[in-house]
């Protein structure tokens, strides 16, 4: 044996005893970890500018045409979703017109939305029920412009007249 083997044959055996204690399970040396997280948030907000539009003084006849608020939709739900809008005039029994409590009458022609949702936009009347104006599908945000039309006529009689309109989203 030469002087020089016995010191490589020792190390060649501690390099193999240092790599069998690493294969034995648990074995690892100290480190340092990152967590990565998120969250998706659910729900929808929904909101409207400007939320209110004076007409003024009204001289018949007249078409109001154009009449337009902004309807920002966000939303975190990844699904077809559609937007409504509904006639919520607290004490109106002509539900889809402009209404006087003083005295109590309704105009005579129904105030009608911009309707995204047909082949050919186009305005249609609001309704006594929901009224589906727009769709849309995915996350995100969203802004619609809302249009309206109101025709005023000769047969219109004077009054404060006035509709509170809800705009409601809905997953499809």
């Amino acid at each position: 044996m030469h002087r020089g083997e016995w010191p490589v044959k020792q190390f060649i055996r501690q390099v193999a005893l240092v790599l069998a204690l690493l294969a034995l399970p648990g074995a690892a040396f100290a480190g340092t970890t990152t967590t990565f997280s998120g969250t998706i948030p659910t729900g929808t907000t929904v909101s409207v500018v400007p939320n209110t539009i004076a007409l003024g003084t009204i001289q018949p006849p007249v078409t109001y045409d154009g009449l337009q608020v902004y309807v920002n939709v966000t939303t975190y739900e990844s699904v077809f979703w559609t937007l409504k809008a509904q006639d919520t005039t607290p004490g109106s029994s002509a539900k889809g017109f402009l209404y006087s409590t003083t005295p109590v009458r309704n105009l005579t022609t129904p105030f009608r939305i911009w309707d995204y949702t047909q082949g050919t936009p186009s305005y249609q009347p609001l309704g006594p029920g929901i009224h589906l104006w727009y769709t849309g599908e995915g996350t995100g945000s969203t802004n619609v412009s809302a249009k309206f039309q109101q025709e005023i006529t000769r047969n219109d009689l004077s009054g404060s007249y006035n509709m509170v309109v809800t705009f409601t989203w809905v997953a499809a």
